[in-house]
């Protein structure tokens, strides 16, 4: 039985027997039926406040709408623009160690651009391959795999199937 309307139907037995004892004998009476709450409410309490831990910490992430992307312990934030891949800058330079004027200097003018309506700024999925091209260190070849293996194939897999 669902956790709420496990609490709503004991709520409600404790509230009759609370209200038979106070029509019967008196309001002091009330003060008996108090364990009876105690013992109706404590489980499904008990219960709830892991399940309520449980969906706040995962509400954060709401916004991600289940695609949160992490490589070597740093987020990457990942924006679908039309059917293209734009990856945040700060988030890419960051795991990279790239310089951002040395990078702005290598994109053109479509290759560069803010994501959404924020001030968030970032390039689509072919930029940053050609960005990568160009760069054969350990942390770029690693990046670039892992590019391709968890945000680019997924997202062209979804894009294949089409909606659900």
């Amino acid at each position: 039985m669902p956790l709420l309307l496990t609490i709503a139907l004991r709520l409600a037995a404790c509230f009759a027997v609370s209200y038979l004892a106070y029509r019967e004998v008196g309001p002091t009476t009330m003060m008996l039926t108090l364990p009876l709450w105690g013992a109706a409410l404590a489980r499904p309490i008990i219960e709830g406040v892991p399940a309520l831990l449980r969906w706040a910490g995962h509400l954060h992430l709401q916004a991600w709408e289940g695609r949160y992307y992490e490589f070597d312990g740093r987020q990457v934030r990942v924006v679908t623009i039309g059917n293209t891949l734009w990856f945040a800058e700060p988030d890419v330079l960051a795991i990279l160690g790239w310089a951002p004027e040395a990078v702005r200097r290598k994109l053109g003018r479509n290759e560069y651009g803010p994501l959404g309506e924020g001030r968030l700024m970032g390039f689509p999925e072919q930029a940053l391959g050609r960005l990568l091209d160009g760069d054969a260190s350990p942390q770029a070849l690693r990046f670039r795999l892992w590019m391709a293996r968890e945000v680019i194939f997924p997202h062209r897999e979804r894009l294949r199937r089409g909606p659900p």
